[in-house]
């Protein structure tokens, strides 16, 4: 390298230096400040994927200087403020989202220093320009497929008009798709197609039923749900599937007599349960967004079946987009009124002990 190229590379060196280091305080910003937003107080996790960011550009920034001294120093910098800013906006969808794509941050750092270290010429790649867009493509095409089946969840759809979760005026329709090659299809008024199936089960002591276990502290969700697991335990069976939309599309074919899901009014009514809900969840709180409900509640409303907040409450107006706390839904769903009653009585139990645990 001559003089003048080595004196261009370390004004450049020096440069990228300053604009990485003021990519990583923007990075890091926009996650403190996402979280405060969300929540009002600093994420508990922000050493951890502060230091995740730090240790990662460094590595780059330090792999670049050594590369390819010559490079733009704006490139890498205006990248990480990229990935930065859109880490923040993930974690304002979901932590646990976050978490999965602090990992790829990684992951992609990782390949970026390695691409650099080994491929000396970056025209080496010419080759294979094709073989690396189909890589990139079936990437793609496997999220996108987990996305659709991973959690045994075809295809759920809401079409209501405006942003309610839960209209009840006529024209509201939604499809949900559990096995893919045969789904279900409820318009308001109109009924379910194929009708569904639902149990003829009035009994507690006979009641097959699931509830939502991720993200919730174990203790406090089954203490609520204590005195239906005991009853429940002989005659019947409780069930963790991992999907909301899933639990609740097994009511409809009569395979389950209820879900129920009283995460958020744990969050509301227990002192202490908030914080309890961000550890467990790394730093967010991970219950059921309307979305997660709507295209499910609507086919068991027109199927016959009773569906409401876990205080017995109508989801009648709730907004359909948003997935912090106060757009939250807690959810108890049974194959008839009776059932239902009897379920809600002993989930109000359930948050009494809860409450006088907690005092």
């Amino acid at each position: 390298m001559s003089r003048e190229a080595l004196a261009v590379a370390r004004a450049r060196q020096g440069t990228a230096l300053a604009l990485t280091i003021l990519a990583l305080i923007l990075s890091v910003g926009a996650y403190a400040l996402a979280g405060m937003g969300r929540r009002g107080h600093i994420p508990v996790n922000l050493a951890l994927y502060g230091s995740i960011f730090a240790l990662g550009y460094v590595a780059a920034h330090l792999v670049i200087r050594r590369s390819a001294p010559l490079a733009d120093p704006a490139l890498f910098p205006t990248a990480a403020v990229l990935v930065g800013v859109g880490f923040a906006m993930i974690f304002r969808l979901s932590g646990g989202l976050a978490a999965e794509q602090a990992t790829w941050i990684a992951i992609g750092i990782a390949i970026f220093c390695a691409t650099l270290t080994f491929v000396r010429d970056h025209r080496q790649l010419d080759a294979y320009t094709y073989t690396i867009g189909l890589l990139g493509l079936g990437r793609v095409g496997a999220l996108r497929e987990r996305g659709r089946g991973g959690d045994g969840i075809g295809v759920v759809g809401l079409a209501a008009g405006g942003q309610d979760a839960h209209r009840r005026a006529a024209g509201a329709r939604a499809r949900v798709d559990p096995d893919r090659d045969r789904g279900r299809v409820a318009e308001r008024g109109a009924g379910l197609e194929p009708a569904a199936r639902l149990s003829g089960n009035r009994s507690l002591e006979r009641m097959f039923w699931t509830y939502g276990l991720r993200g919730r502290p174990a203790l406090a969700l089954m203490e609520v749900l204590a005195e239906l697991v005991d009853a429940s335990s002989v005659g019947g069976a409780s069930f963790e599937l991992g999907s909301a939309t899933y639990d609740m599309t097994r009511v409809a074919t009569g395979q389950l007599d209820a879900y129920i899901e009283p995460g958020p009014r744990i969050v509301d009514d227990v002192p202490g349960m908030r914080e309890e809900f961000e550890r467990v969840g790394g730093g967010a709180i991970l219950n059921n967004s309307p979305y997660d409900l709507a295209a499910a509640a609507l086919c068991l409303e027109e199927a016959g079946a009773v569906v409401t907040d876990a205080y017995g409450r109508d989801l009648a107006g709730r907004p359909l987009l948003g997935a912090t706390h106060e757009f939250q839904i807690s959810c108890v769903c049974a194959a008839n009124r009776e059932l239902h009653g009897a379920i809600c009585t002993a989930v109000d139990h359930g948050i009494e002990r809860l409450q006088g645990r907690s005092r």
